[in-house]
């Protein structure tokens, strides 16, 4: 049924099929910690390069 599908489209709908909320939340949790992680490193890298351009 899904042989010609992506791997991971496979994975994702199993996970997504599986209705536990607690691994649910794991998933968005990461993703979100990940996302505040870039974040927080752009803003780091913009003030270096500010630094930087200053000297």
């Amino acid at each position: 049924m899904y042989t010609n599908r992506h791997p991971f489209v496979i994975e994702t709908y199993i996970l997504f099929e599986s209705t536990d909320p607690k691994s649910l939340y794991e998933l968005f949790s990461f993703f979100y910690g990940c996302f505040l992680f870039f974040r927080r490193f752009k803003t780091i890298f913009k003030k270096l390069c500010v630094s930087f351009n200053k000297e």
